[in-house]
């Protein structure tokens, strides 16, 4: 019989929360699917916002129609799914509800058995005489206390007018004798406003005692708060915009050239992390500012294809694991979960560079650029409640395309709540709106990171301002050329902030552990006054060379940036100069006197490789002819006072090449610094 209508089954029976709990899991599955398709949407829509009528936009017209079929049909699957929960939620709870009910009544009924037994042992009658004796115990108190407070040879007829007459009598004797100026005044009445504390070793210069109650005299004399403490401030209530602050005292600190860095409380500590491309620029100095406390980091996760390349190894407390974004969210949670990664704070760096158009500039292929630096963050998030992580805060980074900056002039000083710029594709937006709908779903903080050119060494130089710089003055020395400057006296002179990767890490770990800045994007800049023409000087002293300023009778080749400028209005901008740092390294007495300088000091690059991928960058920072100006009066509203000279920072970042064996020993003929 068995065989023809099978045992029974000895399998448990489901439960209602099992089966809630599968519906939810596959609610939870389609608004994954269901976001993918509304950020495909939402490129769609901006790409038909911006085409004529014609073949192509019809046809990106069908492909956004078929996107909208499939997201309402996936829609109607949820509801359904939905409606199904809801019902067996309502289930549930007339379930527990009775359960609750009959638990209840069985309580009531056993309290009322032992009221009854409790009170059948009361006396009321005695209880009513104690309190008649408590009641004459209190009004003895009363007449004891009346008693012996009844006031001796006091008269009662004196005159108010006569005590005040005497009061002021008493005050023209005080001003008359010079009271407050004699050595017998009371030390109460004394005016202690201009002198100097006791615990002050040295007397005041002459003329500097008033300059004591001042702000930096003040930080002086509370430096002995603490030993990490440079100087505290205060800052009155007042009312910014939605946000309030409270009158507060702020202590910072300064490790090496980077001040005014933020002083965390000793009990935040035993916090993991996720540092997502670990190896790139960002990725690894955001590693060294978590591994300088590992009393507060306590573990550091870093995931990227390669390991980062820090001298002398990871730190103790650090893991590398190699993944690969691109990968399912499923496949990148089996390995997470084979590690056992947990993580407080996630900080994301990911980004891969698409090769550009064919003879077209860096950034070219907006489209491509887009589409696969979404997915590795997408794919990344949907991993993590696989792999049951769920960080309290993620901070995801973006940069200065954000504003629109490599297509052409953008209105300045740069805010983070700026419109965006939709003249072409641009992954940071995506990235941004994912991020938002994702943290919100889970209950999760974000903030978002907006840099500059970031100031970092690493082995892959590409995208990397300061190597190519360092090459160029480097070569020109060996040369005895002078260091000549590329572009016109517009870039020559247009401010041009830069951003440290060091403070940006500092920044950004900020931003996580802040709990009153969640969910707001931050610019990031080192908030150092920087041209080119004020830092040129400074390069060319370093290594003791001669270098020329723009000039005005040169010949130069000129680049018009789009006729549709980000700023919205105005006329595109200019790029003129007279020669490239990407031409000049192809040079043949360029590459034979680095390859001299690489065999002399045993460097890891004997030639001048990847020239077309390294050198643009710099050349396009070197002849902007735009101000590059971001705002950082948000972050300092909120308490961030972070700050580095970035010129300074430049030569510690040489000095870091030198270290990883990718430059020569720079010279320092003359290094002079405010």
């Amino acid at each position: 019989m068995n065989r023809l209508f099978g045992a029974k089954s000895s399998a448990p029976k489901p439960t209602l929360n099992s089966a809630i709990s599968n519906v939810d899991g596959r609610i939870e599955s389609i608004d994954v699917k269901l976001s993918k398709l509304n950020a495909e949407l939402t490129t769609y829509q901006q790409r038909l916002a911006k085409m004529r009528d014609g073949p192509g936009k019809s046809a990106i017209k069908q492909k956004a129609l078929k996107v909208l079929q499939q997201r309402k049909m996936y829609e109607s699957q949820r509801d359904q799914l939905q409606q199904q929960s809801w019902n067996m939620e309502q289930a549930g709870m007339m379930q527990d509800n009775l359960k609750n009910t009959m638990t209840t009544v069985d309580a009531m009924k056993t309290t009322t058995k032992e009221l009854k037994k409790q009170y059948g042992k009361v006396n009321i009658d005695k209880i009513e005489k104690l309190q008649d004796e408590m009641a004459d115990l209190m009004d003895m108190g009363n007449d004891i206390q009346e008693s012996i407070s009844r006031s001796y040879d006091v008269p009662e007829d004196v005159d108010e007018a006569e005590l005040d007459a005497e009061l002021e009598a008493l005050g023209e004797e005080v001003e008359l004798n010079g009271i407050g100026e004699s050595e017998g005044v009371p030390a109460f009445m004394v005016d202690e406003t201009n002198k100097i504390p006791d615990f002050v070793d040295e007397p005041p210069e002459q003329g500097k005692v008033k300059e004591a109650a001042g702000f930096k005299s003040i930080c002086d004399l509370l430096g002995f708060l603490s030993k990490s403490v440079n100087c505290t401030s205060a800052f009155p209530t007042k009312r910014i915009g939605k946000h309030r602050t409270k009158q507060h005292r702020q202590a910072v600190q300064t490790r090496g050239i980077y001040h005014g860095l933020p002083v965390f409380p000793e009990n935040l500590e035993g916090l993991t992390a996720i540092v997502t491309g670990a190896n790139g620029i960002s990725g690894q100095h955001m590693l060294r500012v978590l591994a300088q406390n590992p009393q507060r980091w306590k573990k550091i996760y870093c995931l990227s294809r390669r390991p980062p390349a820090i001298p002398g190894g990871l730190p103790n407390h650090a893991e590398h694991i190699p993944l690969d974004f691109l990968k399912k969210p499923s496949e990148i949670a089996e390995v997470l979960k084979q590690h056992n990664v947990k993580a407080d704070h996630v900080f994301f760096y990911s980004y891969i560079q698409i090769d550009p158009k064919e003879g077209a500039g860096l950034w070219s292929n907006a489209e491509e650029m887009s589409k696969v630096n979404t997915e590795l963050l997408t794919n990344f998030l949907e991993s993590l409640p696989l792999a049951d992580i769920k960080p309290k805060r993620i901070m995801l980074q973006t940069g200065a395309k954000y504003y629109g900056i490599h297509i052409g002039p953008s209105s300045t000083p740069n805010e983070e709540d700026d419109p965006r710029v939709l003249i072409e594709p641009n992954f940071y937006y995506p990235q941004q709106d994912y991020l938002s709908q994702y943290c919100q779903k889970h209950g999760i903080g974000w903030n978002e990171a907006r840099p500059s050119f970031i100031l970092g060494a690493v082995p892959d130089a590409a995208m990397n301002l300061c190597y190519p710089l360092a090459l160029y003055a480097t070569i020109c020395k060996r040369l005895g050329e002078p260091l000549r400057y590329p572009g016109d006296l517009v870039a020559w002179e247009a401010q041009q902030d830069q951003s440290s990767a060091m403070l940006n890490g500092y920044l950004e770990e900020w931003m996580v552990l802040a709990d009153h800045v969640a969910n707001e994007a931050f610019n990031a800049a080192d908030d150092s006054a920087f041209t080119w023409g004020k830092f040129w000087p400074k390069l060319a002293d370093w290594y003791g060379i001669e270098y020329t300023r723009p000039d005005p009778d040169a010949k130069y080749n000129e680049i018009k940036t789009r006729n549709e400028t980000p700023r919205g209005f105005g006329p595109p901008a200019t790029i003129r100069y007279t020669f490239l740092l990407t031409e000049w390294a192809k040079r043949p007495e360029v590459d034979k006197a680095w390859k001299e300088i690489a065999h002399e000091y045993d460097l890891t690059e004997r030639e001048l490789r990847d020239v077309d991928r390294i050198f643009p960058f710099t050349d396009l920072a070197l002849t902007m002819p735009v101000a590059l100006n971001f705002s950082m009066n948000k972050a300092r509203k909120r308490g961030w006072h972070g700050f580095v000279d970035s010129s300074e920072c430049i030569l510690e970042v040489f000095e870091d090449f030198v270290k990883l064996k990718m430059l020569p020993p720079v010279p320092k003929v003359n290094v002079k610094f405010a």
